[in-house]
């Protein structure tokens, strides 16, 4: 499917090239500017096609992430790793597969430095950072008066050099926090007077000096006193001028604050993970990214952060579970909001790896354990598991899964090659395996109990890594590659956009002084009509929906026809819903121990030495039922809208499709390209559903209209027909003691126990079943009343856009289109 995708994208891109191409001998200002962004939109959506997939690696300093990415590639050691802040640029890491018995090993690198123009907004950055902080703890230190509206890079950091000597450092005991961000902008400063000749440029560097790019100095506290500018350097060392040669390791720490991000080329040995060719002819690029909060780094970190962010389509986020934490991993999800990426995308796009797991003791026991129960005892598993929650969007009490979370130790592949990372209290892997036993009996229906479960007994087997390759491989065949086709797909469409854009104004070019115009005006005015005749049968059926619940069956093809077979569905759903449930076993254990003449009691009333009854009541029901309809409602909701999708499509391809070839003809565009504004031309476009030639580059592709209507009824959310909650619509009495083996029953006393007992159940049951169709049911209806509205509205203001004679017959000339725009 994607490599299909990405020929049809690849054979859209041709064509708008060729299009392009061919109308090279028209000439317009306009004309000019629209084919100077044509042609970059087609190179960011052909650079795009060809770039491989990009897995980030992203979390809390001192979270492993390099020493993970190292375990995962088979050589433990092939990245720098300490228990200090040690990734300070951002490592691009290309994967090869290796020659047939070769080991992972790193076999070209090459720095690429910050532009002069990524500089300036890095310092700027940076410094916004340093005033804000300095205004809201002590205002008295005057930075927003004395440097704000102010670029240090190209003014001279005289003014912040200044500001520091006699206000900031005037004390040289106080503001230690603000202390630190002036000295990231101090970093920056000494690394602009020794190097600014390497902004904007690569240089090559030998594969073993990969870490020195990386290598972070030790954290320590700021100086005492303000670290003047050091003297520039009468002569640069030869290899930092000269553009061929390789940088050196110093040179290397002294361009630091200056490097964008490192680029190795890795052979990885495909017989211990095939990350090459993983996704068959597309590539995978890893990106090992700084660590977040590192103190003396941290602004300057998230900035170059940022510039690594871009194209990104799935990362690793790293958690430390020794003190698991979210808001720096939230605020690089921010900035990749802020880079333009989708929140769905960036939802769709992380793994979560909690780290340093040996350092979390298994509980002991054998007997049953619930999640809840296991979090309570294990409180570092419950705050990895939230934080699992908040980065993937994941809701435990909502049913959700967490199963984009692997629990991870690297210290046996540390200790493997003579290398101890920490002293920490190992815990045996073998201890959580019998951890997931209990899981499974105590906890055997909950979604994120099953899946904490395989993530511990995973962790039991090999410390969670083979259970982590295999992860990452499916989340990057899946979330991966389809954040890869939205990005293409937003890619195309601007593509589409400048396209249309430069198709209409050849058109209208073409147009004038045409000797057809006449004739061409008469055809418009043929073609509006019959424009207008098949909205308004549109229309007529986009109003049909509002009766989706009527009793009699739709005739096929109509607007109701699909919604019909929804009911339906809905019914059948809701039957195997209900039958589902696990309690209906328990019940039946229930009755057995009601023939053997047991005397059941309710859990909390069993006297001492006596067994006790499993603990179900109506609560139980009642919570289950809400479960049971939330979740076929949130389909059933989607259903409703891919069916409406489903007919509209059809619709507007038989009504619209027989029109379509009067509409490209460049008599008829040139005519319309004249008289309608560029908002209606996109409204007609929206109209028939076919990509005219355009106009508005931002109006993008045509949308559907139910697309419209969905985005208008965005808020809205799963209703039942009383405006009630599912849960509040269960069938089922109030109170705990409401089943018949419950005290405070009250029943047909005539029959057996277990007679009694069965005609409850099977009543309970039907009863459920009805509720849960009816629910459902109800909200196909209600919301394809409410589809129908929006779409209606749609259609109206679409048919008022057409072009009025009035509007035909003044074209070309003077626009009288102004009052209806």
């Amino acid at each position: 499917m994607y490599e299909d995708e990405i020929a049809r994208l690849r054979g859209e891109a041709e064509k708008a090239k060729a299009r392009h191409d061919a109308c090279l001998d028209r000439s317009s200002p306009a004309l000019a500017e629209i084919r100077s962004r044509l042609l970059g939109q087609l190179n960011t959506l052909t650079g795009k096609i060809d770039a491989p997939i990009v897995l980030g690696a992203v979390g809390e300093y001192n979270s492993l992430k390099s020493t993970v990415l190292s375990v995962l590639l088979g050589v433990p050691l092939l990245l720098e790793s300490s228990e200090n802040p040690t990734t300070g640029n951002v490592t691009v890491l290309r994967l090869h597969a290796a020659p047939a018995g070769s080991s992972t090993r790193i076999v070209h690198a090459e720095v690429h430095f910050m532009s002069h123009d990524e500089f300036v907004r890095c310092a700027d950055h940076v410094l916004g950072k340093l005033v804000t902080r300095a205004t809201e703890e002590n205002p008295a230190l005057g930075a927003q008066q004395e440097l704000a509206d102010y670029c240090p890079v190209t003014d001279g950091w005289g003014r912040f050099n200044a500001w520091c000597r006699k206000r900031l450092w005037a004390d040289q005991a106080g503001d230690v926090t603000i202390k630190q961000i002036a000295m990231e902008l101090v970093m920056l400063r000494d690394a602009q007077a020794r190097a600014a000749n390497l902004l904007g440029r690569r240089r090559t560097i030998k594969p073993g000096l990969v870490s020195a790019g990386v290598r972070l100095p030790l954290p320590a506290a700021p100086p005492l006193d303000f670290p003047e500018p050091a003297p520039a350097p009468a002569t640069p060392a030869s290899n930092l001028a000269d553009p061929v040669a390789d940088l050196q390791e110093n040179h290397l720490l002294e361009a630091f604050s200056l490097v964008r991000e490192l680029r190795a080329t890795v052979e990885a040995d495909p017989e211990n993970w095939p990350l090459p060719g993983l996704l068959g002819a597309v590539d995978l690029q890893i990106r090992d990214f700084p660590g977040f909060n590192a103190q003396h780094t941290q602004h300057r970190d998230l900035f170059v952060s940022g510039l690594g962010g871009e194209g990104i389509e799935t990362f690793l986020n790293f958690v430390d579970t020794r003190k698991p934490a979210a808001p720096a991993s939230l605020e690089f999800y921010a900035l990749l909001r802020k880079l333009g990426m989708p929140a769905g995308q960036v939802a769709r796009a992380p793994i979560v790896v909690a780290t340093w797991f040996e350092d979390v003791k298994a509980p002991a026991g054998d007997g049953p354990l619930t999640l809840q129960t296991l979090f309570g005892g294990v409180s570092r598993l419950h705050g990895v598991c939230v934080v699992a929650e908040s980065l993937t969007g994941a809701r435990i009490d909502k049913g959700h899964r967490l199963d984009r979370l692997a629990l991870v130790s690297t210290l046996p592949a540390m200790q493997s090659v003579g290398r101890h990372l920490e002293k920490v209290p190992q815990a045996e892997p073998g201890a959580w395996a019998v951890v997931a036993e209990r899981l499974a009996d105590g906890d055997p229906y909950s979604a994120a109990a099953r899946d904490v479960r395989e993530a511990l007994t995973e962790y039991a087997r090999d410390c969670g890594i083979s259970a982590l390759r295999s992860l990452v491989t499916s989340h990057v065949r899946t979330n991966g590659l389809a954040n890869r086709l939205d990005q293409l797909n937003t890619a195309a469409a601007a593509v589409h956009a400048a396209l249309t854009e430069h198709d209409w104004e050849v058109a209208r070019l073409d147009a004038q002084g045409s000797p057809d115009a006449n004739a061409a005006q008469e055809a418009v005015l043929t073609l509006v009509e019959e424009l207008r005749d098949a909205a308004r049968e549109l229309r007529g059926g986009a109003d049909s929906l509002r009766y989706a619940g009527r009793s009699e069956p739709s005739a096929p093809g109509t607007a109701t026809a699909p919604l019909a077979a929804l009911l339906d569905r809905a019914a059948e759903d809701a039957l195997e819903e209900v039958r589902r449930w696990p309690f209906w076993p328990e019940f039946a254990q229930e009755l057995s121990w009601e023939d053997t003449g047991f005397a059941v009691r309710a859990q909390q009333e069993t006297p001492p030495g006596e067994r006790p009854a499993i603990a179900l009541s109506t609560q139980a029901l009642t919570r289950r039922f809400g479960l049971s309809a939330s979740r076929l409602v949130e389909r059933y909701h989607k259903e409703v809208f891919d069916a409406v999708d489903g007919w509209e499509r059809a619709e507007r391809s038989r009504l619209f499709t027989p029109l379509a070839a009067a509409l490209a003809d460049p008599g008829i565009l040139g005519v319309l390209a004249t008289a309608l504004s560029p908002e209606r031309l996109g409204q007609l476009e929206r109209l028939t559903g076919t990509r005219l030639v355009g106009h508005d580059p931002a109006a993008g592709p045509p949308s559907g209209l139910t697309d419209a209507a969905r985005a208008r009824l965005a808020g809205t959310g799963p209703v039942t027909p009383a405006g009630r909650e599912p849960a509040d619509a269960a069938p089922f009495p109030p109170g705990p003691h409401a089943l018949p083996w419950n005290p405070g029953y009250e029943g047909d006393p005539a029959g057996s126990a277990t007679r009694r007992h069965l005609t409850t159940v099977l009543r309970r049951r039907t009863e459920a079943i009805t509720a849960v169709r009816d629910i459902v049911q109800g909200e196909v209806i209600e919301l394809a009343a409410e589809i129908s509205q929006q779409l209606t509205l749609e259609i109206d203001k679409l048919i008022r856009a057409l072009p009025t004679e009035h509007e035909l017959a003044a074209a070309p000339g003077d626009d009288p289109d102004d009052d209806y725009r």
